[in-house]
């Protein structure tokens, strides 16, 4: 399914679904955000599956995804300005927000997310449920464990063969002496 919906799509409460609809030609978007490494989206995506309805995936008509893709798993969503590179594979409940880009032959996990203007380099290897914040990168041919966190302008050169890792840019911080004495 792309951006482009056949039928208006409309908004019901979850609880609603059975009294209103039968199971067939009804798609339901998984449009839920990273909060506890993506656990939440995995959960809802799973109940969904298991009470027999149908996910599906959106694509903006402003993204680039090219058509070599070799395997797009289902629950993907996609937003204007992101780039998906030729022959890569990605998994379940994916989310790559505005601007993010999965170079050419990158494998993704399930139920990841991109943040804005994220870059992964060409045959990257993602595990699943990571997350990777705003404007970070990652080398080429490196590969990266279930549940790890990039963090916002990180750059990622190596392996990453440990679950939950956390990396962060290293910053340097230069402290003022305040011009304020407190007196306790």
């Amino acid at each position: 399914m792309n951006g482009n919906f056949a039928v208006k799509p409309y908004v019901y409460k979850y609880s609603e679904l059975e009294q209103k609809f039968s199971r067939s030609g009804i798609v339901i978007l998984v449009a839920v955000g990273y909060s506890d490494m993506n656990q939440n989206r995995k959960k809802i995506f799973y109940r969904i599956m298991e009470n027999g309805w149908k996910i599906g995936s959106y694509i903006n008509p402003d993204a680039i995804v090219r058509a070599d893709t070799a395997c797009f798993g289902e629950g993907n969503i996609v937003f204007e300005g992101v780039i998906i590179g030729a022959g890569c594979k990605l998994g379940d409940g994916n989310v790559f927000y505005s601007g993010s880009t999965l170079a050419h032959h990158s494998q993704v996990g399930n139920f990841n997310f991109l943040a804005v203007r994220s870059s992964v380099a060409g045959r990257v290897e993602i595990g699943d449920e990571c997350f990777f914040g705003n404007n970070c990168c990652t080398k080429d041919y490196i590969s990266i464990s279930d549940k790890t966190l990039i963090g916002a302008g990180c750059y990622l050169d190596s392996d990453v063969n440990i679950s939950g890792g956390v990396f962060v840019p290293q910053r340097n911080v230069k402290l003022k002496k305040s011009s304020v004495e407190i007196k306790l």
